[in-house]
């Protein structure tokens, strides 16, 4: 275990002494602070879950921050925002499965929120859509979206749009 006595990270130490936390330590309580000063802040913060790995060590990290420690790792109380999975419904069934399983066993509530547009048309995983490029985010992810595109001719809705609108008119000189 390292020595520390001071820290330079984020958005801040934590309000805590570091004095005798080895590196994990320091990370965790800083996510604790971080995710304290999140719920202060906002109106209605949520906790994006998905049960998956990075999503349960968010939990973890947010029963540390709120609830009390009764025994071990089990933990007593309530968190101050639910649980918020944006369902692609293309996961496997026993993610679901474990996300359910982790919201009943932390006594979380836990919203679901499904795309009514991909459900209404029945797009499944594997199925072959049309996307219109958009670009590039500052990590490189591509970024491409359903909605520009006519699903049925490939047409770039955006440019019809466009082209479709009224040309602006000009002024009569005086």
């Amino acid at each position: 275990m390292t020595d520390t006595t001071t820290v330079t990270a984020g958005r801040g130490a934590p309000a805590q002494s570091t004095k005798g936390l080895d590196t994990l330590d320091l990370l965790e309580a800083e996510a604790i602070h971080i995710i304290r000063e999140v719920a202060a802040e906002f109106e209605r913060p949520v906790l994006l879950f998905s049960g998956g790995k990075d999503s349960i060590c968010l939990l973890r990290l947010a029963e540390k921050a709120f609830k009390r420690r009764i025994a071990g790792n089990d933990f007593a109380g309530s968190l101050p925002f639910p649980l918020l999975h944006v369902d692609t419904t293309w996961k496997f069934k026993a993610m679901y499965e474990m996300r359910e399983r982790m919201a009943r066993e932390s006594g979380m509530e836990l919203i679901v929120h499904q795309n009514p547009e991909a459900k209404e048309k029945g797009i499944k995983q594997g199925d072959k859509v049309k996307v219109k490029l958009l670009g590039f985010d500052d990590r490189g992810k591509t970024r491409l979206s359903m909605k520009a595109v006519d699903q049925e001719t490939g047409e770039d809705l955006e440019a019809k749009q466009k082209s479709d609108a009224p040309a602006p008119r000009e002024a009569a000189g005086e």
